[in-house]
């Protein structure tokens, strides 16, 4: 489980990313539908599952790209460590 924790780390990302867009999306779509039938009692019932589906994905690929960009350092540290390391064992 430790090891390619860089590599686990960016799977992740992807997955977290890329799932939270679709519920996001199928969860403001839904809400859109019934809110369709009430919106001639409350208008917000429709304007708020909008301004949701324009803002819940963009948050989730924000997130996505911060935490592959953690796991692509971590991958980063991980090479510049072993490179590191064989330049002083070969001394």
């Amino acid at each position: 489980m430790i090891k390619n924790i860089g590599g686990k780390i960016k799977i992740l990302a992807l997955i977290v990313g890329y799932g939270g867009v679709a519920v996001s999306v199928l969860g403001c779509v839904g809400n859109l539908i019934t809110g369709l039938d009430n919106y001639y009692l409350d208008s917000s019932a429709v304007t708020a599952p909008l301004i949701g589906l324009m803002v819940y994905p963009v948050i989730c690929l924000v997130s996505m790209l911060l935490l592959y960009g953690f796991g692509q350092l971590v991958e980063n540290l991980d090479k510049l460590v072993e490179m590191i390391t064989k330049e002083e064992s070969g001394k």
